[in-house]
């Protein structure tokens, strides 16, 4: 029986011989532990010699290695290539051979979590299954997200007790999907994000204009109900603060004349802290900064799996840049291209807006091989080249 705020329904359901029901049931204050108790056992079963996501630093002396990441039903799993290149073949061979490994070891990963899955009275629902593949076509020293016509391939699973494969849907990379309340896709782009985000704005904004909210609490309506709305997935995020306005500009168009003010007051006035005669609105821009940094300190300073990850990204970017200062005291305008949108580039967009800069002792940079010597790329970049 269900029961709810409403009543409790007229209808009920029970476990039978014929159609035994597995679990604590909905809304059982025991399903978490149960969950988690059942998903413990099914992490050890796993079998250790199956391949999943390994990140190593440029040094290969930090590694990142987990299967994937798992909450009640929203699981994620992946692997990277194992697959050791022939010198005697050609690039493009040897980058298809990486994709034909990759895809084999994620189909046994996920082959061998839904065989769990079953086994312990779950099951997975393949139609609402998907998978993505990061690879890359080269043009002229230049990468690109292959797409699927560029990179073929298929994951084929059973399901339960059927020994028919089938097969998984694939997105492009740069086809958005939905996790636990954020929107991203394999490219990085937050374009579908950034369109939900500004159409959470917009309707705020049609609700408060219908509304007969007092100054005070149209204030408090911002702060307090929609601002959280959108930030719940800033710290993932890597808006620009340009598209930060964006998302924020119904919204205060509204909320401004609702507050006995000028949509055009100076926005230092309006986002600034009551200390200095501001009016404390929220503003997305810093909230996704703040956010940003404090996951990146709380990670790396906890050295955790996630702490190493974001390590591993830093010894990247710092090869890509190409300096021996580390970009975090780079000046961010001069090297922005270089450092692309990722999510280390925006938090070092946001601590270059704020003058700051970070320190972290586990940041790699190419040391100089001779006294004397400079980074070719520092000096193109002072000798004012352009890409």
């Amino acid at each position: 029986i269900i029961s709810t705020a409403f009543g409790r329904s007229t209808q009920s359901y029970r476990s039978t011989k014929r159609v035994p029901l597995f679990g604590a049931g909905q809304g059982s204050t025991g399903g978490p532990f149960f969950w988690l108790l059942m998903f413990w056992i099914m992490a050890l079963a796993f079998d250790t010699a199956l391949s999943g996501l390994l990140l190593q630093c440029i040094r290969a002396i930090i590694l990142a290695h987990r299967d994937g990441d798992a909450f009640v039903d929203d699981s994620h799993f992946g692997a990277t290539s194992t697959y050791k290149d022939d010198k005697s073949l050609s690039m493009d061979d040897n980058l298809r051979l990486h994709e034909l490994q990759a895809m084999d070891d994620l189909q046994k990963l996920a082959q061998q979590y839904e065989r769990l899955l079953f086994s312990t009275g779950g099951a997975l629902n393949l139609k609402k299954c998907h998978w993505v593949l990061i690879s890359w076509v080269w043009s002229n020293g230049t990468p690109t997200l292959a797409n699927i016509l560029q990179a073929p391939g298929d994951l084929l699973l059973t399901d339960g007790t059927s020994p028919t494969l089938n097969a998984i849907p694939r997105l492009e990379p740069t086809d958005s999907y939905r996790t636990l309340g954020a929107h991203i896709n394999g490219s990085g782009m937050m374009t579908k994000a950034l369109q939900l985000s500004r159409s959470h704005s917009e309707k705020f904004a049609a609700n408060l204009r219908n509304s007969s909210l007092l100054a005070a609490a149209a204030h408090m309506a911002f702060n307090m109900y929609l601002i959280p709305k959108i930030s719940y997935a800033l710290p993932v995020s890597t808006f620009t603060e340009k598209e930060c306005t964006f998302i924020q500009a119904p919204a205060m168009s509204t909320v401004l004349p609702k507050m006995k003010l000028n949509r055009n007051t100076a926005r230092s006035i309006v986002h600034g802290p009551a200390n200095y005669g501001g009016l404390m609105l929220r503003n997305v821009y810093c909230e996704q900064g703040l956010v940003q940094l404090k996951l990146f300190l709380g990670h790396i300073r906890n050295r955790d799996k996630v702490g190493d990850t974001i390590i591993v990204a830093m010894s990247t970017l710092q090869l890509r840049i190409g300096s021996t200062v580390p970009f975090f005291d780079l000046p961010y305008t001069r090297y922005a291209k270089w450092e692309v949108k990722t999510w280390l580039g925006s938090l070092c967009q946001f601590i270059h807006t704020l003058g700051w800069s970070l320190e972290v002792r586990r940041h790699w940079t190419p040391k100089r091989q001779r006294v004397g010597d400079s980074a070719i790329m520092t000096i193109f970049i002072e000798s004012g080249y352009k890409a």
